[in-house]
Protein backbone atom coordinates (compact mmCIF):
# COMPACT_ATOMS: atom_id res chain seq x y z
CA UNK A 1 0.00 0.00 0.00
CA UNK A 2 1.23 2.87 -0.79
CA UNK A 3 1.94 5.59 1.15
CA UNK A 4 -1.00 8.33 -0.53
CA UNK A 5 -3.58 5.63 -0.44
CA UNK A 6 -2.53 4.59 3.09
CA UNK A 7 -2.77 7.97 4.36
CA UNK A 8 -6.27 8.54 2.79
CA UNK A 9 -7.44 5.50 4.10
CA UNK A 10 -6.27 6.41 7.52
CA UNK A 11 -8.90 9.58 7.30
CA UNK A 12 -11.41 8.17 5.66
CA UNK A 13 -11.58 5.08 8.69
CA UNK A 14 -10.80 8.11 11.31
CA UNK A 15 -13.77 10.36 9.56
CA UNK A 16 -16.44 7.07 9.64
CA UNK A 17 -15.44 5.40 12.99
CA UNK A 18 -15.42 8.69 14.99
CA UNK A 19 -18.69 9.69 13.41
CA UNK A 20 -20.02 6.76 15.13
CA UNK A 21 -17.77 7.73 18.52
CA UNK A 22 -19.95 10.77 18.54
CA UNK A 23 -23.09 9.07 18.02
CA UNK A 24 -22.78 6.61 20.93
CA UNK A 25 -21.37 9.41 23.15
CA UNK A 26 -24.40 11.13 22.73
CA UNK A 27 -27.05 7.85 23.30
CA UNK A 28 -27.24 9.58 27.27
CA UNK A 29 -27.12 12.81 27.00
CA UNK A 30 -29.51 13.14 23.82
CA UNK A 31 -32.92 13.05 25.30
CA UNK A 32 -32.60 15.67 27.72
CA UNK A 33 -31.79 17.73 24.74
CA UNK A 34 -35.04 16.84 22.70
CA UNK A 35 -36.65 17.27 25.69
CA UNK A 36 -35.77 20.63 26.33
CA UNK A 37 -36.18 21.64 22.28
CA UNK A 38 -39.52 19.72 23.05
CA UNK A 39 -40.65 22.05 25.89
CA UNK A 40 -39.89 24.80 23.56
CA UNK A 41 -42.28 23.92 20.69
CA UNK A 42 -38.62 23.95 19.03
CA UNK A 43 -38.17 19.78 18.60
CA UNK A 44 -40.01 19.99 15.12
CA UNK A 45 -38.40 22.94 14.27
CA UNK A 46 -34.71 21.70 15.07
CA UNK A 47 -35.70 18.33 13.00
CA UNK A 48 -36.72 20.45 9.88
CA UNK A 49 -34.06 22.93 9.76
CA UNK A 50 -31.49 19.34 10.17
CA UNK A 51 -33.11 17.96 6.81
CA UNK A 52 -32.87 20.97 5.41
CA UNK A 53 -29.13 21.16 5.92
CA UNK A 54 -29.00 18.21 4.71
CA UNK A 55 -31.16 19.54 1.50
CA UNK A 56 -28.60 22.33 0.95
CA UNK A 57 -25.28 20.07 1.40
CA UNK A 58 -26.65 17.80 -1.01
CA UNK A 59 -27.49 20.81 -4.04
CA UNK A 60 -24.00 22.52 -2.92
CA UNK A 61 -22.09 19.15 -3.49
CA UNK A 62 -24.06 18.68 -7.02
CA UNK A 63 -23.36 22.42 -8.09
CA UNK A 64 -19.52 22.20 -7.19
CA UNK A 65 -19.58 18.78 -9.20
CA UNK A 66 -21.42 20.59 -12.04
CA UNK A 67 -23.80 17.78 -11.98
CA UNK A 68 -25.94 16.81 -15.32
CA UNK A 69 -29.88 16.51 -15.61
CA UNK A 70 -28.96 13.26 -14.82
CA UNK A 71 -27.90 13.48 -11.19
CA UNK A 72 -30.11 16.22 -10.39
CA UNK A 73 -32.96 13.85 -11.52
CA UNK A 74 -31.72 11.31 -8.78
CA UNK A 75 -31.41 13.99 -6.15
CA UNK A 76 -34.66 15.07 -6.85
CA UNK A 77 -36.29 11.41 -6.44
CA UNK A 78 -34.38 10.84 -3.73
CA UNK A 79 -36.09 14.06 -1.92
CA UNK A 80 -39.47 12.77 -2.63
CA UNK A 81 -38.46 9.26 -1.48
CA UNK A 82 -37.48 11.04 2.19
CA UNK A 83 -40.17 13.37 2.27
CA UNK A 84 -43.00 10.45 2.07
CA UNK A 85 -40.55 8.57 4.35
CA UNK A 86 -40.56 11.30 6.91
CA UNK A 87 -44.37 11.65 6.45
CA UNK A 88 -44.91 7.96 7.76
CA UNK A 89 -42.57 8.58 10.83
CA UNK A 90 -44.94 10.38 13.42
CA UNK A 91 -42.46 10.11 16.13
CA UNK A 92 -40.39 12.97 15.29
CA UNK A 93 -36.38 11.89 17.38
CA UNK A 94 -37.10 8.87 14.93
CA UNK A 95 -36.63 10.55 11.60
CA UNK A 96 -33.57 11.71 12.80
CA UNK A 97 -31.58 7.89 12.14
CA UNK A 98 -32.13 8.06 8.79
CA UNK A 99 -30.05 11.53 9.07
CA UNK A 100 -27.66 9.52 11.54
CA UNK A 101 -27.31 6.36 10.04
CA UNK A 102 -27.30 7.52 5.81
CA UNK A 103 -24.14 9.89 6.81
CA UNK A 104 -22.66 6.71 8.66
CA UNK A 105 -23.17 4.31 5.51
CA UNK A 106 -21.80 7.03 3.19
CA UNK A 107 -18.70 7.58 5.55
CA UNK A 108 -18.30 3.78 5.72
CA UNK A 109 -18.39 3.21 1.78
CA UNK A 110 -15.79 5.79 1.50
CA UNK A 111 -13.57 4.15 4.28
CA UNK A 112 -14.11 0.52 2.80
CA UNK A 113 -13.63 2.09 -0.80
CA UNK A 114 -10.46 3.53 0.13
CA UNK A 115 -9.52 -0.09 1.52
CA UNK A 116 -9.85 -1.68 -1.66
CA UNK A 117 -8.92 1.16 -3.92
CA UNK A 118 -6.48 -0.02 -6.73
CA UNK A 119 -6.96 -3.73 -6.42
CA UNK A 120 -7.22 -5.44 -9.67
CA UNK A 121 -10.59 -6.54 -10.98
CA UNK A 122 -14.15 -5.26 -12.58
CA UNK A 123 -15.00 -2.10 -10.89
CA UNK A 124 -18.26 -2.21 -11.06
CA UNK A 125 -18.17 -5.36 -9.41
CA UNK A 126 -15.98 -3.67 -6.43
CA UNK A 127 -18.03 -1.03 -6.53
CA UNK A 128 -21.29 -3.42 -5.14
CA UNK A 129 -18.95 -5.36 -2.96
CA UNK A 130 -17.70 -2.12 -1.23
CA UNK A 131 -21.73 -0.96 -1.33
CA UNK A 132 -22.71 -4.73 0.48
CA UNK A 133 -19.54 -4.32 3.00
CA UNK A 134 -21.25 -0.49 3.81
CA UNK A 135 -24.35 -1.88 4.37
CA UNK A 136 -23.36 -4.77 6.49
CA UNK A 137 -21.36 -2.61 9.08
CA UNK A 138 -23.62 0.40 8.99
CA UNK A 139 -26.36 -2.52 10.14
CA UNK A 140 -24.11 -3.69 12.65
CA UNK A 141 -23.02 -0.78 13.97
CA UNK A 142 -27.04 0.25 14.38
CA UNK A 143 -27.45 -2.71 16.06
CA UNK A 144 -24.57 -2.16 18.44
CA UNK A 145 -26.34 1.42 19.48
CA UNK A 146 -29.71 -0.07 20.33
CA UNK A 147 -27.32 -2.28 22.41
CA UNK A 148 -25.91 0.34 24.18
CA UNK A 149 -28.95 1.89 24.70
CA UNK A 150 -30.43 -1.35 26.35
CA UNK A 151 -27.74 -0.76 29.19
CA UNK A 152 -28.33 3.38 29.85
CA UNK A 153 -31.07 3.97 32.57
CA UNK A 154 -32.82 6.81 30.32
CA UNK A 155 -33.14 4.77 27.41
CA UNK A 156 -34.24 1.45 25.91
CA UNK A 157 -33.91 -1.31 23.13
CA UNK A 158 -36.01 -1.01 20.01
CA UNK A 159 -36.01 -3.21 17.39
CA UNK A 160 -37.79 -0.52 14.81
CA UNK A 161 -34.46 1.55 15.47
CA UNK A 162 -32.23 -1.16 14.64
CA UNK A 163 -34.91 -1.42 11.05
CA UNK A 164 -34.33 2.16 10.92
CA UNK A 165 -31.37 2.34 10.75
CA UNK A 166 -30.57 -0.19 8.27
CA UNK A 167 -33.07 1.51 6.18
CA UNK A 168 -31.53 4.58 6.70
CA UNK A 169 -27.85 2.67 5.57
CA UNK A 170 -29.15 1.33 2.41
CA UNK A 171 -31.10 4.63 1.37
CA UNK A 172 -27.79 6.85 1.27
CA UNK A 173 -26.16 4.34 -0.82
CA UNK A 174 -28.68 3.31 -3.02
CA UNK A 175 -28.68 7.14 -3.96
CA UNK A 176 -25.23 7.33 -3.89
CA UNK A 177 -25.41 4.13 -6.34
CA UNK A 178 -28.31 5.69 -8.54
CA UNK A 179 -25.80 8.46 -8.94
CA UNK A 180 -22.66 6.85 -9.68
CA UNK A 181 -24.83 4.92 -12.36
CA UNK A 182 -26.26 8.89 -13.76
CA UNK A 183 -22.80 10.28 -13.93
CA UNK A 184 -21.57 7.00 -15.89
CA UNK A 185 -24.46 7.29 -18.31
CA UNK A 186 -23.71 11.00 -18.58
CA UNK A 187 -20.14 10.21 -19.69
CA UNK A 188 -20.91 7.68 -21.97
CA UNK A 189 -23.46 10.15 -23.69
CA UNK A 190 -20.94 12.75 -24.13
CA UNK A 191 -18.53 10.08 -25.61
CA UNK A 192 -20.83 8.82 -27.99
CA UNK A 193 -21.94 12.65 -29.05
CA UNK A 194 -18.59 13.42 -29.96
CA UNK A 195 -17.64 13.49 -33.73
CA UNK A 196 -15.10 10.09 -34.48
CA UNK A 197 -11.58 11.24 -35.31
CA UNK A 198 -10.08 10.15 -38.39
CA UNK A 199 -6.26 9.91 -39.27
Amino acid sequence: MSGARGGAERRAWTRALGLLAAIYLSLYPLPFLLEFLRARNLLRLSVAALFGAAALAAAAWALRRRAEWREWAVLAAAALVYAFLLSRMTVLQERLHLLEYGVVALALRAAFAARFAGRRGDSRAQDLATGAAALGATVAAGWLDEGIQALLPNRYYDVRDVGFNALAGALALGVEAALEAARRRGAGARDAARPADFV
